[in-house]
């Protein structure tokens, strides 16, 4: 497994603790694999493949077609020191 791209988010919630999450792009014999990382209700990560096959076109839309739906959702992608960890 080849990883081409990972990239996390937050999603705040007013009184509550930020729910990290993380994104993964990975490819391995010509296969691509997208897959989100979440805590799930018992706070324990849970991962859902949101993608896998052979066509980078069909994986590029799958991943940005899902990433919008988790924007909606209020992740937003840490970045830098606009995360509070970083420079």
């Amino acid at each position: 497994m080849n990883p081409v791209f990972a990239g996390s988010l937050e999603k705040r919630k007013e009184g509550e603790r930020p729910v990290a999450a993380h994104v993964l792009i990975t490819e391995r014999q010509g296969v691509w694999s997208v897959t989100w990382t979440e805590p799930d209700a018992e706070g324990k990560p849970a991962s859902a493949v949101w993608f896998e096959g052979g066509c980078l076109r069909e994986m590029l839309d799958a991943f940005r077609t899902k990433l919008a739906e988790k924007t909606a959702e209020g992740f937003l992608p840490l970045i830098g020191a606009e995360s509070g960890r970083g420079g």
